[in-house]
């Protein structure tokens, strides 16, 4: 199944070889679901590319994710796989999406429910893109540098603890608001 879905979502049959035998590995190692952990890595391969190395470069990346928050491998890969498209597309890199996902599932104590926070977050703030620059937040060019979900984050916080705007103001979405 896992080469099957490897090889489906475009991987050559090296490529899916080398993202199976990656995955087969971690999967085993953090007692993940193989199918998934295929899914998740050559999802993660397809949005980032080059950026994000090889099939173990992207399986070393979740594992060392996991330990940076409270979600465990089994649940933070089919989460991250419900946003993965999305953060690449905002221009978050893979390592701060997931980071941002471990992140929330300590305070939300859930990773798809961190994943739907994180999800909603970088919609709203990209459809919104025109109030959070009002409120002197530049969106995209905050997303696609370094740290940049948590420096939005951040930025969002300093704005509403000074009075600047309400969070209401930029997320109209409860989810979003929720996960912010």
């Amino acid at each position: 199944n896992g080469l099957f879905e490897a090889l489906t979502r475009g991987a050559s049959e090296a490529e899916a070889f080398d993202i199976l035998e990656a995955s087969a590995m971690a999967a085993i190692g953090q007692f993940g679901d193989l199918n998934e952990t295929v899914s998740l890595v050559n999802q993660v391969m397809r949005a980032y590319g080059d950026e994000v190395g090889s099939a173990i470069d992207v399986t070393d990346g979740l594992i060392a994710i996991t330990q940076t928050g409270n979600a465990v491998f089994k649940d933070l890969v089919p989460a991250m796989g419900q946003v993965i498209g999305i953060a690449a597309d905002a221009g978050v890199s893979f390592q701060d999406a997931g980071n941002a996902i471990a992140s929330l599932a300590i305070v939300t104590g859930d990773a798809a429910r961190a994943a739907t926070g994180f999800r909603n977050i970088i919609q709203q703030a990209r459809k919104r893109s025109d109030e959070f620059a009002a409120a002197g937040i530049d969106v995209n060019k905050t997303l696609s540098g370094p740290d940049g979900f948590l420096i939005l984050m951040e930025q969002v916080k300093d704005k509403v603890e000074d009075g600047d705007i309400a969070l209401g103001d930029l997320f109209t979405n409860i989810r979003a608001v929720s996960g912010a």
